[in-house]
């Protein structure tokens, strides 16, 4: 074979080596986003189920403050001035499966007269939440807002 042929079957052959390598490269990005994305959707359903559970704690939360501004004409410095009264103790939000160790964002403006109450949005397995959920007393509705 002369040397022309040979560096011609040596460049086939490294393009082709380059071809299944940008291949393979492909179907590893490919396997590993769906590994990526099903590992995370795995966890969503749980996701919604914390969502709703701190939503319905909140829920109380906010009916008890309105109790307590009845009888006060004030809201509360915090939700610890609740206990015992009002509640057996303070209701701890959810963010993982499970996990129920921390209160509830709760401030007070206008000296007592407004209150709002906040909580992040679940994760979706090991995707960090982009969101919260917060209540204005004065508004008297949820409003979801993103970072």
């Amino acid at each position: 074979m002369n040397t022309l042929k040979k560096k011609k079957l040596r460049e086939s052959s490294v393009k082709q080596v380059l071809k299944t390598l940008k291949l393979l490269a492909v179907v590893f990005f490919v396997i590993a986003c769906a590994f990526f994305l099903f590992v995370n959707l795995v966890n969503a359903p749980n996701k919604g189920r914390i969502d709703k559970a701190n939503k319905e704690k909140c829920e109380k939360i906010i009916r008890t403050l309105s109790a307590y501004k009845q009888v006060t004409a004030l809201y509360p410095v915090s939700l610890d001035k609740l206990i015992p009264e009002y509640l057996s103790e303070v209701p701890l939000k959810m963010m993982q499966d499970g996990d129920a160790g921390r209160p509830f964002d709760y401030n007070i403006e206008d000296k007592g007269r407004v209150f709002l109450l906040k909580y992040n949005e679940a994760p979706i397995g090991s995707l960090p939440s982009d969101s919260y959920f917060e209540y204005r007393s004065d508004k008297g509705s949820w409003v979801q807002k993103f970072w």
